[in-house]
């Protein structure tokens, strides 16, 4: 088993994981569009 987990995509060193990067990134692009929606009802006059 340890050689199956040794060989193909497992054998690849890779970055540690990172939560708070992915959270940081989640809220980023939620205000981003929060703040698109928000200029484009403006500019259509709805809002």
């Amino acid at each position: 088993m340890n050689a199956f987990l040794a060989r193909g995509v497992n054998a690849v060193e890779r970055k540690p994981f990172k939560p708070l990067f992915l959270i940081f990134l989640l809220i980023v692009v939620v205000a981003g569009f929060s703040l698109l929606s928000q200029g484009i009802a403006q500019w259509a006059e709805i809002y």
